[in-house]
């Protein structure tokens, strides 16, 4: 289920962007955060009249998002033709803060698309789709959450079990590799919670998607499957347009786990106080063992660069504070050699 991703978007291929085409995207994104804070601070309020404080941790929590992003220094460095964040203040909130929310995504799609990418050359018989399970929509995002995670798990049990019974029971054991990752979200029609599973799969056979009938339970393929473990849900999507390219895949799965610019800061609070802690990306089969950067900066390179650094400012913009060019200084060196 192929979806169009809203600015901010992941920074695809961020070292060849333009440094003040990625301070925009920061400028929307630290003004979506202090949104958050704003948030957070009035809820601070009501506790410090309710119950005379404040928990030390809401406010530990509201000191580090608030300074989050404050500012950031790129390097733009000559020889490589690239631009690399190696300097800023980031909070690692990615649930709440949406600068993190990018560069915790980026580093995700640089990574596996990498993975991917080479996964595809070596088997050419291989072809990647996107997967979508869903869960009826419900008021309670806990309890739906928790009932798609459990899902989600069985499923993958079973392809397991089928994988070493040497199997094909399930249509899930015909995936050789995958990358999953969970999004939350209010259904558009029915403004209640609506958790889903976005996977990204490698395959040579089709999967068939088949279809169930809710009220007996009678089908066939994966919605039968799915149907089965989950109870009350049959919608899962397969698809892949023609001559997709796999990034737009890697999109869907790497993109944001909520919807910042799309609901109330009070939503994005709640989808905290639920998932934070908890386990909303994983991978398995040939896809499995990808490391992903400790650090959310870039690791710097060598030889010359223009250094920039940047300050937030106000309503989603921030200003240049200094710019340093040490292309003379290895120029200066190089000649002295």
């Amino acid at each position: 289920m192929i979806h169009t991703t809203k600015v901010p978007q992941l920074e695809i291929n961020a070292e060849n962007i333009n440094v003040f085409e990625r301070i925009k995207r920061y400028g929307s994104a630290k003004k979506n955060n202090l949104e958050i804070v704003e948030y957070i601070e009035e809820l601070m309020l009501k506790d410090e009249v309710l119950y005379g404080h404040v928990p030390a941790m809401v406010d530990k929590l509201y000191n580090r998002l608030d300074k989050c992003a404050s500012w950031l220094t790129f390097r733009h460095y000559i020889d490589h033709k690239a631009n690399r964040l190696t300097s800023a203040n980031f909070c690692g909130k990615h649930l709440l803060c949406q600068p993190c929310a990018i560069r915790r995504g980026s580093q995700k799609l640089r990574a596996y698309h990498q993975k991917i990418v080479h996964v595809l050359k070596e088997n050419p018989k291989l072809k990647a789709s996107m997967l979508t399970f869903t869960v009826k929509d419900g008021d309670n995002l806990r309890e739906r959450f928790n009932h798609l995670q459990s899902s989600i798990k069985k499923l993958l049990k079973n392809r397991n079990y089928n994988l070493n019974a040497d199997k094909k029971f399930t249509e899930m054991s015909k995936i050789q590799g995958a990358v999953l990752s969970y999004e939350v979200k209010k259904g558009k029609n029915s403004g209640l919670w609506h958790p889903h599973c976005h996977i990204l799969i490698l395959h040579e056979e089709e999967l068939c998607m088949g279809r169930v009938n809710p009220l007996t339970g009678k089908g066939n393929g994966l919605c039968k499957e799915w149907f089965k473990i989950t109870g009350d849900s049959f919608i899962v999507d397969c698809r892949r347009k023609e001559y997709q390219d796999v990034i737009d895949l890697c999109m869907e799965v790497f993109k944001y786990a909520v919807k910042f610019t799309e609901q109330e800061p009070s939503d994005t609070w709640h989808c905290f106080q639920v998932l934070n802690h908890r386990r909303l990306f994983s991978s398995f089969g040939n896809l499995r063992g990808v490391k992903l950067p400790s650090s959310m900066i870039d690791e710097k390179l060598d030889g010359p660069y223009i250094e920039y650094m940047f300050r937030y400012l106000s309503g989603g913009h921030y200003t240049q504070i200094s710019k340093v060019d040490m292309s003379e200084h290895y120029d200066d060196a190089s000649s002295s050699l």
